[in-house]
This record gives structure tokens, C-alpha cells and sequence, in this order.
């Protein structure tokens, strides 16, 4: 019986670990864009810090834009950039989808980046 018990317990703790999977990092900026904030530039480095001056959810001030290979870059009238056109200065729109990390400062995903 104690073996019964034991073996039971393995077979419904086996799919625990499936689900302690960690996330696919393509998909941190994939899925929709329905949300969008403008900023200005003030940093470059593996992230983008940003001082967002227009956003819908009215949250303004800095944020860190994380990107991957998975962000798409334009430019105003719709042609792809390279992630190096974009400088300390610039106006970007940054396209994401909604999730939004409250840290200091907040962070968010970019699935696109508009510079105008």
C-alpha cells in the first residue's frame, strides 16, 4: 500500500513540472499592438530608456522598452529601420500589448517602435 501511495503521488506530480516551464522568449513581443505611447529617446543600451509623454492608460515618465529580434522598427512613413537609426533625441511611438511591469521604472515589450 505504502508503495501504491508513493507511486501515485510521482505520476500526479509529473505534470508539475511541465508547467514550471519558463516563458518563450519570442513571445514577449509578439501578439497584438493595440497599445501605444509616445516618447522621447534618452538612452540606448540593450534596452531603450524612454520619458513617455503620451500614452492612453495617462502613465507618463520614464520606462525601460525591452526588445528582441522580434521587434519590428519603422520609420514615419512605414519603411523598416534598423534598431541603430533610432538616437538619444528621437520621437518614438512604441507599439505593445498591454502588459505593462511596475517597476522603477516601468518596463514593457515593444512588438514595434515607430520613430518620427
Amino acid at each position: 500500500m505504502k508503495r501504491f501511495f508513493s507511486l501515485l503521488c510521482a505520476l500526479l506530480a509529473l505534470p508539475l513540472l511541465f508547467a514550471c516551464n519558463a516563458p518563450d522568449e519570442a513571445a514577449t513581443t509578439t501578439g497584438n499592438t493595440d497599445y501605444s505611447m509616445t516618447a522621447t529617446v534618452s538612452e540606448l543600451g540593450d534596452q531603450l530608456l524612454v520619458d513617455v509623454s503620451e500614452s492612453a492608460s495617462n502613465m507618463i515618465g520614464p520606462y525601460l522598452i525591452n526588445t528582441d529580434k522580434n521587434t519590428v522598427y519603422r520609420d514615419a512613413e512605414g519603411n523598416v529601420i534598423a534598431r541603430d537609426d533610432i538616437k538619444v533625441g528621437d520621437t518614438i511611438v512604441i507599439y505593445f500589448s498591454g502588459q505593462v511591469m511596475m517597476s522603477y521604472p516601468a518596463q514593457v515589450y515593444a512588438a514595434k517602435i515607430v520613430k518620427k
